[in-house]
């Protein structure tokens, strides 16, 4: 699915190194503007609604406490029926370090096996029902942690029904009884069944949103670059191989992230480093100094004309380039760049671009989650 043309749905800027030139700062910022987080919810409540159209054999238990009875209820094979989507999505950024997700107006049908219980007296049946008019609300936190990691919590997720009804069908003897327990059975429903998206929800989002920061903060160049031909000319295609052996950006969070009403931002490290040193090495480039032959041996005037100004040869076009073929940066597998826009800064490169999501492998986290939790 293609997504807003104008390259404002994610911005990342300054790619190692304006803020460097002062200790502490951030060296690489990757920002998501509003348009962006809306192709996130769209595609992602899309899967969603995917997922809870083919809910189906998850079970819970719940108790029923009446004066002449104490007891439980068992749902086996519960299954989704019919699914109405959300009439209204929408997602917020919440400031300082939240973002706010809400479905509105959904519309479910369910059925499901019972077994109820108490004391002597044992019943098995059917049930089925509706829920009407159901909205998820729900907020994420997000925090950095003293390694450089990224956390997200759901510290809220709450659910409102406009109305519900759930027919039981209990068979045997003692099926009359049961049947006068049936609005006791309704509440419980009532409470279990929203709580399964609350539970669903919170465990995708907690679960899987790190380990998507977690690729970020660590971006090698060396093996993202062997299968790309940036240039032709044998000299200058040494020198971008021997520049970018062991070659790394260290870009770990050390800050929580920043959020406005208009966008999310990470505050990263964005220090640039070679694997074998692990001394601090700020950078602060003058993208427009000019590289002596001196410094390059076995470099023969021709070759070095290509490589000064070093901006103009590979890290401004060059970069520009590879991210159009598709290099595959750390979010390799979960999104493609479209039409990235890279502009060179005194000390620093902003990369504007838009960007698709990778829907199989999005949709493949959420059946996971959805398959592997119970209420």
């Amino acid at each position: 699915m293609r997504f807003f043309r104008d390259r404002s749905p994610i911005t990342f800027t300054g790619i190692g190194f304006q803020t460097m030139a002062y200790s502490g700062n951030p060296g690489v910022k990757i920002r998501l503007t509003k348009k962006g987080i809306n192709h996130l919810k769209t595609v992602g409540v899309k899967l969603l609604n995917e997922q809870i159209a083919g809910l189906k054999g998850h079970q819970t238990s719940f108790p029923l406490h009446q004066p002449a009875f104490e007891g439980f209820v068992q749902l086996n094979d519960f299954r989704v029926l019919q699914f109405h989507p959300a009439q209204v999505s929408v997602v917020n950024f919440l400031p300082p370090h939240e973002v706010v997700f809400g479905l509105e107006n959904m519309d479910i049908w369910v059925a499901s096996n019972f077994f109820a219980t108490g004391g002597p007296i044992q019943v098995s049946g059917s049930a089925d029902g509706s829920l009407i008019g159901m909205t998820v609300a729900l907020t994420a936190q997000f925090a950095s942690t003293i390694d450089g990691q990224m956390t997200v919590q759901v510290p809220n997720c709450s659910t409102i029904i406009g109305k519900s009804h759930f027919n039981i069908n209990p068979q045997g003897p003692m099926g009359p009884l049961v049947k006068t327990l049936e609005g006791l059975i309704n509440d419980g429903i009532r409470r279990k069944i929203p709580g399964l998206f609350c539970k669903k929800l919170k465990k995708l989002i907690e679960d899987n949103s790190p380990r998507l920061f977690a690729r970020l903060t660590r971006t090698s160049f060396e093996e993202h670059f062997k299968s790309y031909n940036l240039t032709d000319n044998t000299v200058v295609k040494r020198f971008i191989n021997d520049f970018v052996h062991g070659l790394y950006i260290d870009n770990r969070n050390i800050a929580h992230p920043s959020v406005t009403y208009d966008y999310f931002e990470t505050q990263m490290r964005g220090e640039i480093r070679y694997a074998e040193n692990d001394n601090p090495t700020p950078f602060y480039p003058r993208l427009a100094v000019h590289l002596h032959r001196s410094a390059l041996p076995d470099m023969d005037p021709d070759s070095i004309e290509q490589l000064t100004p070093l901006a103009k040869t590979f890290i401004g076009p060059q970069l520009n380039d590879a991210l159009k073929k598709g290099i595959p940066f750390p979010l390799t597998g979960s999104i493609t760049f479209v039409d990235p826009a890279l502009k060179q800064h005194e000390g620093f490169i902003e990369l504007s671009t838009d960007f698709i999501i990778n829907e199989n492998a999005l949709r493949a986290k959420i059946k996971q989650t959805f398959a592997g939790l119970e209420l």
